[in-house]
């Protein structure tokens, strides 16, 4: 069963990704995550409070990969991630990992055009 969970590396990294029954991680030499998106945190003062900030990006920026095999040695914890922000999560996976491959305004008008041409050509409306 796939998870959306919260993973916490020994370096203090901090990933959002899709495992794969993450119940028993620790018996594992090896998980399996599925795209992982990095939560980035920015600590500063406003005054007397310490404000903190998170932004997200794909987790290994230098790679197309959207799946990853990684130990779990050095991972710290493997959490539930709060069902409120599951959907904020999809929506960034369909950013980074798909948003790319989406057609281009032109492209679309172009199938369009296409669609319009192959439905009259089928309809003997042109020769």
């Amino acid at each position: 069963m796939e998870q959306t969970k919260l993973i916490k590396f020994e370096n203090g990294e901090t990933v959002v990704a899709v495992i794969e029954d993450a119940s028993d991680y620790r018996s594992l030499n090896f998980i399996k995550i599925l795209y992982p998106i990095e939560i980035v945190t920015e600590q500063s003062f406003k005054g007397e409070q310490i404000v903190e900030r998170f932004s997200l990006k794909p987790w290994i920026t230098l790679s197309d990969e959207t799946l990853y095999e990684i130990n779990t040695k050095n991972i710290s914890t493997i959490v539930d991630i709060k069902e409120e922000y599951i959907p904020g999560y999809e929506r960034m996976v369909n950013h980074f990992f798909f948003s790319s491959k989406e057609p281009k305004p032109n492209e679309e008008e172009e199938l369009e055009t296409l669609l319009e041409y192959y439905d009259a050509k089928s309809n003997n409306k042109i020769n």
